[in-house]
């Protein structure tokens, strides 16, 4: 598992390409990761 600055990071089944963020905010929890290393918020 990595993590970028202790936040850990994942991969999602449903995503099937580079770019794809799927996951990005289930269930409130999930984050996507910017290009600059920034955490991009789940939506609720």
């Amino acid at each position: 598992q990595q993590s970028l600055n202790c936040w850990p990071t994942y991969t999602f089944s449903g995503d099937i390409k580079p770019g794809d963020t799927n996951g990005q905010g289930i269930g409130g929890t999930w984050y996507a990761i910017s290009p600059d290393a920034k955490l991009i918020g789940a939506t609720k």
